[in-house]
């Protein structure tokens, strides 16, 4: 399928993207869905990825070329970086091969790769920021050092929030471009999962320590007290799933709460839940909330930095409570639970996210910055 231009001739400018993996994260979603997207509009698109395909959790569309590099060797800081610069090196020829007119990188440590990688090329990059910098301290000071270095020579920086654009310095304000992540559209053909039980309270992401599913667990142990019906399910893998089964067992809550893994279809849930919560300590753009809004899920959030209060427009279409405040969500919890209409009149308001962050007009944001 060609996207035929205003002057009446078929788009190939070439793009190439750039990711560490496509694994289950909410940034690799995210660029799967500009790939694809940006292919069946006519671009000829290439996707290079840093780690093999064995750890794909999203697929491409046939008609995007998949390119894999090779994953960075960590075992000790001698051949980390030994590995990054036959890496940055690897992609550089990449470049040079591919001839792209625009270069597209997600996530700080590859982005620092690519504008690397891209030194006297003369090609247009792209680079984003998928999480708040503010927040997001897991980064090495090196790469901290790298990112103060490098941006301000970037063409364009995609961010998802006004709040993350007012990080960066004057320098660079001019440079950056608010695009927020887009809702796919919901299934209407998922089905009931027959492990699933009501009335239940889901909560999505990787179980990391980002994602505050030990506040939730916390805040939970009170509402399994007073309303002993509910369960409450965490769909994600990661490696809190060992700490979080320990706090389980230590609220004597394991017939209530169940940690779910990673499952195929998450819609099949969510469709089918009673109240979603999400209870991140930071967030970038959290896209598990956007596809529990879509399926007309009454949500919970806490505050965090950023991206929540972008969304939720409190007490309308979903709530919002003080971050990390595990009293404050319990009593949420609670309310949504002792209310069926409040929980019908929230959900009902959430389904408008699907307009509001539709895929179609996300990528027309890219696409300003690709022409």
């Amino acid at each position: 399928m060609n996207r035929i231009t205003n002057n009446g001739m078929s788009n190939t400018k070439r793009i190439v993207l750039v990711i560490s993996s496509l694994s289950s994260g909410g940034a690799e979603r995210v660029m799967v869905t500009l790939a694809n997207n940006l292919a069946w509009r006519g671009y000829k698109v290439t996707l290079i990825t840093l780690r093999s395909n064995k750890c794909d959790w999203y697929t491409l569309d046939k008609s995007v070329t998949r390119i894999v590099v090779g994953h960075v060797d960590y075992k000790s800081p001698l051949s980390y970086i030994v590995n990054c610069f036959k890496k940055t090196m690897h992609i550089r020829k990449l470049f040079i091969t591919l001839h792209p007119e625009i270069i597209i990188s997600f996530l700080t440590g590859v982005n620092i790769i690519v504008m690397l990688a891209s030194l006297g090329l003369g090609k247009k990059v792209i680079i984003s920021e998928r999480v708040d910098p503010t927040m997001h301290r897991t980064i090495p000071i090196t790469w901290k050092l790298m990112r103060k270095l490098t941006y301000p020579f970037v063409d364009n920086l995609v961010v998802q929030t006004s709040s993350i654009a007012n990080y960066f310095s004057p320098r660079l304000k001019s440079k950056v471009v608010v695009i927020p992540n887009p809702v796919l559209p919901q299934s209407s053909l998922s089905q009931k999962n027959t492990h699933f039980q009501k009335p239940c309270i889901v909560a999505m992401g990787r179980l990391v320590n980002q994602k505050g599913f030990d506040l939730l667990i916390t805040s939970f142990s009170q509402i399994a007290i007073k309303y002993p019906a509910w369960k409450l399910v965490i769909i994600g893998e990661g490696d809190k799933r060992r700490e979080l089964e320990q706090l389980v067992a230590r609220f004597k809550l394991k017939d209530k709460v169940t940690l779910m893994g990673r499952i195929i279809n998450p819609q099949s849930m969510l469709q089918h839940a009673d109240i979603f919560v999400l209870s991140s300590r930071y967030e970038g753009f959290p896209n598990a909330l956007l596809e529990a809004m879509a399926c007309g899920l009454p949500v919970i959030s806490f505050n965090c930095p950023s991206g929540p209060a972008e969304i939720i427009h409190h007490n309308y279409d979903g709530i919002l409570v003080s971050p990390a405040d595990m009293p404050q969500l319990t009593l949420a919890m609670e309310r949504l639970i002792k209310s069926k209409p409040l929980r019908k009149k929230l959900g009902n308001n959430a389904k408008y996210v699907t307009t509001r962050y539709s895929v179609d007009i996300i990528i027309e944001k890219w696409e300003k910055l690709i022409v």
